[in-house]
């Protein structure tokens, strides 16, 4: 939503206070468009959304540390940011470790603490110098650099602090068509400043920080990062079974993307038992809540023992609405449809934004694969 000037806000107040309280209601009740204007103003905020991440994603900042990830091995920034901003219903451990592999774990020869070069002969990163509580990496910051064999960026992670940590992973093992749970030991980080550098000029800054329970549960969490014009920063609180979820990304005053989601857990948090809040990429804004474990335990059910997915049952157990901010209106209802997956022909539930008409449109096709998948992928 964007952020108001006080002259805007004082203009507001004044207004709702001089106002008849029938007016009042009237302007708070938010509108419903038809579906045909529903759609285009759908197609137009779909284009904004992608404007704007396109945006943020070709500062040099990003590009460096996409390029970065790139030449590391890992999974690609926007996967990565998607994963720690967007699949909220599913967060726990194995969304830490997915997001960031632990440094121990990786192949690319490098550890937790140390100066490292990446070395254009052998294509991969070497210990030039010893640290005991920082880690920086030197390496090209694009593929003209590369090419031109510079190491002309800098990333260094200053205090860093970890924790051993032992959790478990469920995935889907596609081969053997079966679940797998492994368990794991690992080094978390609980503390790290971050700042890049690009030509010896400061390009991005960031810190995070966090505090976890004896058995590795984040009970807060806090990452800001700096780039500009852009700021981001995600938050995660709570205690027991009860956890706020939290993150802001904004282009100097203005919020082009932002969440909210309390989270409910189970009782032995292994899973989220209810989601409610927001989620909102200017300038469309998804709200309501959903009653996470019952859906995905139905899914569950189906795709390992048969039997037919029940639409009704799903739609029973969420309560979701897409709305377009700037115009207070109403675009759709968020509800399960039966997708085709055109690849391997499976039929199965996905969410879809349902316009008055019935008409509908994949989720996914408009905010992007942004966490709302209830479903297996291959």
């Amino acid at each position: 939503m964007k952020t108001k000037t006080l002259f805007a806000l004082a203009i507001l107040l004044a207004a709702i206070l001089v106002m008849p309280a029938c007016e009042k209601k009237k302007e708070d009740t938010t509108k419903e468009l038809t579906p045909d204007q529903a759609k285009v103003e759908l197609r137009d905020a779909s284009q904004e959304i992608t404007t704007n991440m396109d945006n943020m994603m070709s500062t040099s900042a990003m590009e460096s540390v996409q390029f970065l990830m790139q030449i590391m091995g890992n999974q690609s920034l926007k996967s990565t940011l998607k994963t720690l901003a967007f699949d909220s219903g599913k967060l726990n451990l194995a969304k830490v470790k997915k997001a960031f592999t632990p440094a121990a774990q990786r192949d690319d020869g490098v550890g937790q603490f140390g100066i490292y070069a990446f070395n254009f002969s052998i294509d991969d990163f070497e210990l030039v110098e010893s640290s005991a509580n920082s880690l920086v990496l030197r390496y090209p910051a694009n593929e003209t650099a590369y090419n031109n064999q510079q190491n002309n960026a800098e990333l260094a992670a200053n205090n860093l602090t970890y924790t051993t940590i032992t959790f478990e992973d469920t995935y889907w093992d596609d081969y053997n068509q079966t679940w797998v749970t492994e368990t794991y030991e690992d080094y978390v980080p609980t503390n790290v400043n971050m700042n890049l550098k690009i030509d010896n000029q400061t390009a991005a800054q960031g810190n995070y920080s966090s505090t976890l329970t004896e058995d590795g549960i984040p009970t807060a969490v806090s990452f800001g990062m700096a780039v500009s014009p852009y700021q981001f920063q995600a938050t995660l609180s709570g205690g027991g079974t009860n956890f706020v979820a939290g993150f802001s990304f904004k282009q100097d005053d203005v919020e082009l993307m932002a969440l909210n989601w309390n989270l409910v857990y189970t009782a032995d948090m292994e899973n989220v038992q209810t989601i409610s809040g927001y989620y909102m990429a200017m300038p469309l804004r998804i709200e309501g809540s959903a009653n996470f474990a019952a859906i995905d335990a139905h899914m569950r059910n189906v795709e390992e023992n048969g039997g037919d997915y029940d639409l009704a049952f799903l739609n029973s157990q969420i309560n979701m609405q897409l709305l377009h901010v700037v115009l207070n209106a109403k675009i759709g209802d968020i509800q399960f449809k039966m997708y085709t997956d055109p690849d391997y022909g499976d039929t199965y539930p996905d969410l879809a934004v349902v316009y008055g008409d019935g008409t509908y449109e994949w989720l996914s096709d408009i905010m992007g694969d942004t966490g709302y998948t209830f479903r297996k992928k291959k």
